[in-house]
């Protein structure tokens, strides 16, 4: 996946996650969930980790963190 998929993915999880958190705005809904803003916390969290945990292996490997990985 190149760039524009990933900020096109990143604007869609962002869009849901902000709509999600209006939805549980009213807590009497049937479908209100009390920790919306911890759930939306932790579905964005795994990208961030998932980065951080890319970075931190290029930085053990003596890579730039902006190198592109080869395609095999």
């Amino acid at each position: 996946m190149g760039d524009a998929g990933s900020l096109v993915i990143g604007l869609i999880v962002s869009t849901l996650v902000i709509k999600f958190n209006e939805f549980n705005i009213i807590k009497t809904a049937p479908y209100a969930i009390n920790a919306a803003p911890a759930v939306s916390f932790a579905v964005l969290t795994v990208p961030v980790i998932d980065t951080l945990r890319v970075i931190t292996i290029r930085l053990m490997q003596k890579k730039l963190i902006t190198e592109r990985l080869a395609v095999q």
